[in-house]
């Protein structure tokens, strides 16, 4: 991704643009998630490469759960 294409924007933004990710958009958008989410579950402290970690957030996100994790966070915050 290059710096150009990346926004940094407000809150409404990236609401905008997650949900376009995970509506399968593949863009500079999801090359930055990409590089960000790997290191998460090692951070956690499970036992994993950080290669491992990027696979699942790659597929978590092509497969669709993802976007049904994210809706059922909102709904519990939301209630």
């Amino acid at each position: 991704a290059s710096r150009a294409t990346l926004n940094v924007g407000d809150g409404a933004y990236h609401a905008c643009r997650l949900q376009a990710l995970l509506d399968g958009q593949k863009d500079a958008y999801r090359e930055v998630v990409l590089f960000a989410t790997p290191e998460a579950p090692v951070i956690a402290g499970q036992n994993m490469h950080i290669q491992d970690g990027a696979k699942i957030a790659a597929e978590a996100i092509d497969n669709g759960t993802a976007k049904s994790v994210l809706a059922q966070l909102v709904e519990i915050t939301n209630t």
